[in-house]
């Protein structure tokens, strides 16, 4: 096993420790969020029938204070520990690739300032911050609180009536707020390798992109999978280039042995050959699945045109988005 392969596999553990780490996040996020909606519930509820105009405006301002004041505990118990996760990145993945890419020899491996660590959540790269992300779950909840309390006096229905429509507009929240969370640490996490990455150019000469090959990977994510960038200014980010919850890598590529001064010998020109990991591709991936899963991914129309040779997979994706289809049958008829 090459060094650079090496890597890939330490790299794909740590994401599975990561993951553990995110899942606890969501569910004390969640748990919080959930007695929210229990909150305004009882708000709700506690307002006499019928539910007129002035009773409406009340149970609204009450709603948004106590929706506003979860949200600020969600943004304090979130920053702090993802601050402290891009601190460890930073400080812990150069010491993990020093001594991950060769059982004998540790390469030099330098870490990024940790300064960088604040520009991480506080300007991140083609996306806001926690606190911009969550202040927009908020304000989806208080449109939806007044949708419902201006219906339920137009319609003159109900306080449980109410209280059971709202309740779905917290509870719908939820998803976002897990969206949020894993995207952010994937992102930080994506980062902090690149900072790390770019800090050691003296024996990293490239970075891979590297998916999760499984039922979830989408086309976009399929279409970076196995990409090599040499010029640093190039280098796509997951979650940034890509979508929400992407469980996509970023991979260091070393150089070769002669170049990172290392002894001459068999041994290690083989294990530092230089040469950017093996990946399964996409392509032979979704070549080994079954004519429903592929369906389930492409949909008949595409599928069909995938399996009449028309169109190769990559050809369904510009510019890490989807093609419209209209767009795939012009550039087919156009040969």
């Amino acid at each position: 096993m090459t060094a650079n392969e090496r890597l890939r596999d330490l790299i794909l553990r740590r994401a599975v420790v990561r993951d553990r780490a995110v899942r606890a996040h969501i569910k004390d996020a969640l748990a919080t969020w959930r007695s929210l909606g229990r909150d305004v519930d009882e708000i709700i509820r506690a307002t006499p029938d019928p539910l007129t105009s002035d009773r409406a405006l009340d149970v609204l301002l009450r709603a948004g204070l106590e929706t506003r004041r979860v949200v600020v505990d969600l943004t304090t118990s979130l920053t702090m520990p993802l601050a402290a996760f891009a601190v460890n990145e930073i400080a812990e993945l150069p010491i993990a690739i020093e001594r991950g890419a060769h059982d004998e020899i540790a390469v030099p491996f330098h870490m990024a300032f940790v300064s960088d660590a604040a520009g991480l959540l506080a300007a991140p790269l083609g996306g806001g911050t926690v606190a911009g992300a969550l202040d927009g779950v908020q304000a989806d909840v208080q449109r939806g609180l007044r949708t419902a309390l201006t219906a339920g006096v137009a319609r003159k229905q109900s306080v449980d009536a109410v209280a059971r429509v709202v309740r779905t507009v917290i509870g719908n929240r939820g998803q976002t707020i897990e969206r949020i969370i894993r995207s952010e640490f994937a992102r930080v996490a994506n980062q902090a390798a690149l900072l790390t990455y770019q800090r050691n150019r003296q024996v990293v000469r490239a970075v891979q992109w590297a998916a999760t090959l499984s039922g979830r990977t989408c086309l976009v994510c399929a279409a970076f999978h196995g990409r090599v960038w040499t010029d640093w200014d190039k280098v796509k980010l997951p979650v940034v280039a890509s979508h929400a919850t992407c469980r996509c890598m970023l991979l260091p590529v070393l150089k070769k042995a002669v170049d990172l001064g290392l002894p001459d010998s068999p041994d290690l020109r083989a294990t530092f050959d230089g040469r950017a990991a093996d990946v399964l591709t996409y392509a032979d991936w979704f070549a080994q699945q079954d004519e429903a899963f592929q369906r389930d991914v492409l949909g008949p129309t595409r599928l069909a045109l995938y399996r009449e040779k028309k169109v190769r997979l990559s050809g369904f994706v510009r510019q890490g988005r989807m093609r419209p289809l209209r767009a795939v049958q012009r550039r087919i008829s156009a040969r």
